[in-house]
């Protein structure tokens, strides 16, 4: 089973084993200071224990060098080089002062720093040399450091075991001093492991271990697994707890503030309430951490069936989604994909997208197209492309860039709607604003003519009428007379139907300007103007206070003056005419409206009022073109209104409009 390593973990670990060296050299370097100047203090930091050699002090300053050498920068050569020379020395004198010590070889090589002070110094009668234990941990340290790089077995890796040899060894000397077990610390017929030493062979070992966090031992307690978690509170626990607990109860043993077995007693009790006191803090964690990681898992659950469920609404977009590495090599191809192009994904997978649909874009608009999405971060635009059987393909393209962590571009994302079809119907929309606007040049030109060849027939009609009854008056009898009266006022007639059909043809082409209307001054006006042409005197106006209108002035009057004269004439039979008029404002929208009480109309046809030369009552009854609310309304919807009508037969009609606020 492969742990997942705690990688935050593992690099600390890494800098506390660099601190825990610094210490030893830093340890060593005081006790060097110690035998410069006598300081009894800094050489066996209590007094009547032995002191720590000045060839060990210096060791340790050597081995903290090697390890600091040896974990640094694997790519300096000459550095690592260093490192294992100063760990070949170390290893070196460990080797021959334990062969001096057993063979009595007498080469003394503790004696190369001040040999006189040493022999001064004795502890227990014995001059202050080397210990016998002290040198076997200096060749193991040594040793275990040149074999830091090299690979061993994968559970215990040798390195590990030497450091862990070393460290339980200075861990043994630490344990008899404070227990006073000479033992422990003490190679019979030999001077004992000085108290600083044992230390530093402790925190030596340690930082060995740390260094290789990742391999054999260390790894089973740097993983993000739980046992790791759990180890991390018990062993510091398994160390320090028994140590000072312990120590409580020899104290008092020695004091004689109670008996050995309440002693042991007392002991074995508080290891087990601290201890359980530590598996139940430690069971509090892991179950926090197996709900978190349940909650993750649930998590994680739910975000792979979103993906899935996002997946499939990609797999099934009509839309073509393409996914692609940095070199427009195909990744992903969607249904969409397959449906616009003709090609399945096994037919594209790897293939460069520019190549495959060969399209209208040149390898100097691509490189642009790339530059655009590496400073936008996306792309959008037509495309002309071309399908498996040779079609062509017309896309809308939206391509975004997909970076890494420092923004390099990794690929790109791809969505593609088919739009050939839209740009046909397009096209042929163009081919129609064409043949339409040819239809309105010949239709303006058929105005034009109407303006001006059919004005000059008509003015010699009424010309020539006009003279018959000046001059030939007496000479006609009645009938004559009348039938006079009719050419006439029918020739009249179709004068005003062709002015109306020119204003309506005009309405397209004629600008608006708009601008702030008195709408009640404007309306006033256009009831006196109608009232001194056509005489309305019976009329009862009910006429509201209105808002002010935005538009133009000359084609919003003459909707007024239709509007208006239309009211007048259709209520014109009724014994007691009524016109209402009335304005308001409302969201952004400004209405009006004229009712009148006039024979009105059935409102079926309502459709048919605003259409040329559409009537709801015959010439006989109403005069009329039947192009005067056709160009109302055209007017109302060039200023973006609307224009609608209720009605009823004999009681009138109701228009109502409304135009945008300002």
């Amino acid at each position: 089973m492969n742990l997942i390593p705690d990688i935050k973990l593992q690099t600390s670990l890494k800098h506390r084993a660099k601190l825990l060296s610094l210490i030893v050299s830093l340890i060593g370097f005081l006790v060097l200071v110690g035998w410069q100047f006598d300081i009894e203090f800094l050489k066996r930091m209590i007094a009547g224990f032995v002191a720590m050699n000045p060839l060990s002090a210096c060791c340790f300053i050597l081995l903290s060098a090697s390890f600091l050498l040896l974990t640094g920068d694997q790519n300096k050569r000459s550095a690592i080089f260093a490192g294992y020379l100063i760990a070949a020395i170390v290893l070196t004198i460990g080797l021959l002062k334990s062969l001096d010590l057993v063979f009595n070889f007498n080469i003394k090589p503790d004696l190369l720093f001040y040999a006189r002070k040493i022999k001064e110094s004795t502890i227990y009668g014995r001059p202050n040399f080397m210990a016998p234990n002290t040198a076997i941990c200096f060749l193991l340290s040594g040793l275990s450091l040149l074999l830091l790089h090299t690979r061993s077995g994968r559970k215990l890796p040798t390195v590990q075991l030497i450091a862990l040899i070393v460290s339980f060894l200075g861990l043994l000397s630490i344990l008899g001093y404070i227990y006073q077990v000479r033992s422990f610390y003490e190679v019979p017929l030999f001077i004992p492991m000085a108290l600083p030493t044992a230390i530093c062979f402790f925190f030596i070992g340690i930082s060995i271990l740390l260094a290789q966090p990742a391999k054999g031992v260390m790894r089973d307690f740097t993983s993000t697994s739980s046992g790791s978690i759990n180890a991390h509170a018990l062993i510091p626990a398994a160390i320090i707890v028994p140590t000072f607990l312990g120590l409580f109860r020899l104290y008092g043993d020695w004091a004689g503030l109670y008996t050995k077995e309440f002693g042991v007693a007392v002991f074995a009790l508080s290891n087990i309430i601290v201890f359980l006191g530590l598996i139940w803090y430690n069971s509090i964690l892991l179950n926090k951490r197996d709900l978190l990681k349940k909650e993750s898992e649930e998590a994680l659950e739910k975000s792979r069936q979103e993906i899935i469920y996002l997946g499939g609404l990609v797999e099934k977009s009509s839309d073509g989604i393409i996914s692609m590495d940095a070199d427009f090599k195909i990744k992903t191809w969607n249904k969409g994909a397959e449906s616009i192009y003709g090609f399945t994904a096994g037919e594209v997978m790897g293939k460069d997208l520019r190549e495959l649909l060969k399209s209208d874009t040149s390898v100097s608009q691509l490189d642009e197209l790339r530059a655009h999405i590496q400073s936008q971060g996306y792309w959008t635009g037509e495309i002309n492309q071309v399908s498996k059987l040779g079609e062509p393909v017309i896309c809308l393209i939206s391509t975004t860039g997909l970076m890494n962590e420092n923004e390099i571009t990794t690929g790109y994302l791809t969505i593609v709607k088919d739009i050939t079809e839209r740009k046909r119907k397009e096209n042929l929309i163009i081919e129609s604003e064409a043949k339409l606007k040819k239809v309105n040049e010949e239709m303006e030109a058929f105005t034009y003519s109407v303006s001006h060849d059919l004005r000059a027939p008509l003015r010699s009609i009424v010309g020539f009428t006009s003279i018959l009854e000046d001059d030939y008056t007496s000479k006609l009898d009645d009938e004559a007379k009348r039938l006079m009266g009719v050419i006439k006022r029918n020739t009249l007639k179709m004068g005003t139907l062709i002015d109306d059909l020119l204003t309506f043809s005009k309405l397209s082409k004629q600008d608006i300007i708009k601008t702030n209307i008195d709408t009640n001054e404007l309306v006033n006006e256009v009831i006196a103007e109608l009232d001194n042409k056509h005489g309305h005197a019976n009329i009862e106006w009910c006429i509201s206070e209105m808002p002010a209108m935005y538009a133009d002035v000359n084609s919003i009057r003459q909707v007024w003056i239709n509007l208006v004269s239309n009211a007048i004439k259709y209520s014109g039979k009724k014994t007691d005419p009524k016109i209402i008029i009335k304005g308001h404002v409302e969201k952004h929208q400004t209405y009006f409206s004229i009712q009148d009480n006039g024979v009105g109309f059935d409102q079926k046809y309502s459709n048919k009022l605003f259409k040329v030369f559409q009537r709801l009552h015959g010439a006989s009854e109403f005069e009329g073109t039947g192009v005067g609310l056709a160009i109302v309304e055209k007017i109302i919807a060039k200023h973006g209104g609307k224009i609608e009508v209720e009605a009823e037969q004999d009681k009138g009609a109701k228009f109502y409009f409304k135009l945008p606020s300002k």
